[in-house]
């Protein structure tokens, strides 16, 4: 069988809004372009909702698995028996709580989990960085090194639907990089505050009078009523369903700003930039290790002004982002590369096993 036919299940859920359900639909397309046999397996998004039987579909197939918390669940079965295991930690690793953490790096303490190859993927320097540091102060110095050869970092990255538009755009034309409603990551209350100013002070000196757009996935927009926190200075949309749609809707849009205390990655704000909008983000170090250089980082105290700034200056900031940051983010972050790095991952590990045997990590 030649190396670009041979099976290849995608682990992901189905959750209409959610990134990693539109990731894990991009992966599979991409995948398909390159001559790859794909079948798509969906499992429950919720982390305490386990598998109670693994899916057939990955039998004898070489598996990337998006949802980390489900990995140890397909592997759980003597007759349901996958080739070899990548598992890509999507999500942020500061959402789980230490004991979470110590299970969950459990799998990776051996090059094999029951007789199955498997590697534990970080999609993100942030999240690998992260992991390494958790690793070393809790495991023994031993263990650690045992850990660190299934440990990888392969960094996600964008499609190629995400490039500029040709015609001019307004930095009065603002939408807002979240789809739902958080506090705890996405930093919703700050969010609201600085978009205040920013618009009273459009409105006083410009004589502006607009809101930013606020397109939200079914089920996590306005009806959420769990963050007190300014709604008025925001347009509620229904979010986008088509990426193409998607992609050309964003090229209407001037300026976003973001807010969020930690990203597991990172992909809508690299879209958002690939785009040719000019982005203000609050200094975090999960924006300086995807973005070291980026002109457009600073304090909490600062994002207002800094957007100011950007308003005024606004033809010089967009083609700071067109020359300097679209370019940077086409080599780096192309998603096509993520899936070349990660196919040539399995390939690696990819061992044809005898069914009938399994052994434990010891």
């Amino acid at each position: 069988m030649s190396e670009t036919k041979d099976p290849i299940a995608v682990v992901t859920i189905d959750v209409p809004g959610i990134s990693i359900t539109t990731l894990g639909e991009d992966i599979i397309n991409i995948l398909q372009e390159m001559g790859h046999d794909v079948v798509k397996v969906v499992v429950p998004a919720r982390m305490k909702q386990v598998l109670a039987n693994p899916p057939p579909e990955i039998h004898k197939r070489r598996v990337l698995c998006l949802v980390e918390h489900k990995t140890v669940d397909l592997l759980s079965s003597l007759y349901v028996r996958p080739r070899c295991v990548v598992s890509v930690y999507t999500t942020g690793w500061e959402e789980y709580h230490v004991h979470e953490q110590l299970t969950h790096l459990g799998a990776y303490l051996k090059p094999k989990l029951h007789g199955v190859p498997i590697r534990h993927v970080s999609h993100s320097r942030h999240n690998h960085n992260l992991i390494e540091k958790f690793a070393r102060k809790y495991l023994s110095p031993s263990t650690y090194r045992e850990l660190s050869g299934q440990l990888e970092c392969i960094l996600f990255g964008i499609t190629d639907h995400f490039k500029p538009g040709d015609g001019p755009v307004s930095p009065d034309k603002i939408r807002v990089p979240y789809n739902r409603i958080n506090q705890a990551q996405k930093n919703i209350k700050l969010h609201a505050e600085v978009t205040r100013q920013h618009l009273n002070w459009l409105s006083v000196t410009h004589g502006v009078e607009t809101k930013a757009d606020f397109y939200y996935a079914p089920g996590f927009g306005p009806e959420d009523k769990s963050y007190r926190f300014n709604r008025t200075v925001y347009n509620f949309i229904p979010q986008i369903k088509g990426r193409n749609e998607y992609a050309e809707n964003l090229r209407g849009y001037g300026m976003f700003l973001s807010t969020s205390l930690f990203e597991g990655f990172g992909l809508a704000f690299l879209e958002m930039l690939a785009s040719g909008l000019v982005g203000v983000f609050l200094d975090r170090p999960w924006i300086r290790l995807l973005l070291p250089e980026y002109r457009y980082i600073v304090p909490a105290g600062e994002l207002a002004p800094c957007m100011a700034h950007v308003r005024e200056n606004f033809e010089e900031a967009r083609a700071y982002v067109l020359k300097e940051i679209v370019p940077l983010i086409q080599k780096k972050y192309a998603l096509r590369r993520f899936c070349e790095e990660v196919v040539a991952l399995l390939n690696s590990i990819d061992e044809v096993t005898d069914d009938s045997q399994r052994s434990d990590v010891a």
